[in-house]
């Protein structure tokens, strides 16, 4: 029984943790100083208006190229991380991001008002340049 209950809070104790993020499906416009400047996908192809955000401490921010599959059932995407990103926000392809060359990304911000991070970028998976 108590190998049950103790499996039981740590189960709520990480989903409750998984869920505090807010996932975003964006193109990233710009980075600069460790602010992400990005618009926010409204439909196909289009786009709300220009937001920034700061990120994370460089050394826990995730940044990583993955796969986007729409799912029609669910009417949503299903993202897949999949490699790092070398040099994180200081890799080429995200530099080099503007808004005329933007790059898609999920971006995960911190929703948890616990935490001392909330607001902030904690991950981004982008699509990995052609």
């Amino acid at each position: 029984m108590k190998k049950f209950l103790c499996a039981m809070v740590f189960t709520v104790a990480t989903v409750g943790f998984a869920v505090a993020d807010t996932e975003i499906s964006a193109v990233i416009t710009g980075v600069k100083d460790g602010k992400v400047t990005y618009k926010e996908k409204m439909g196909k192809k289009k786009f709300g208006d220009e937001k920034s955000a700061d990120t994370v401490a460089a050394k826990s921010l995730v940044v990583k190229y993955g796969t986007f599959k729409f799912d029609k059932a669910d009417k949503k995407f299903n993202v897949t991380a999949g490699d790092d990103v070398e040099g994180g926000l200081d890799a080429k392809v995200v530099k080099d991001a503007t808004v005329d060359a933007p790059v898609g990304a999920f971006i995960y911000i911190d929703d948890d008002d616990k935490s001392d991070t909330k607001g902030k970028i904690k991950k981004i998976i982008m699509q990995k340049p052609k």
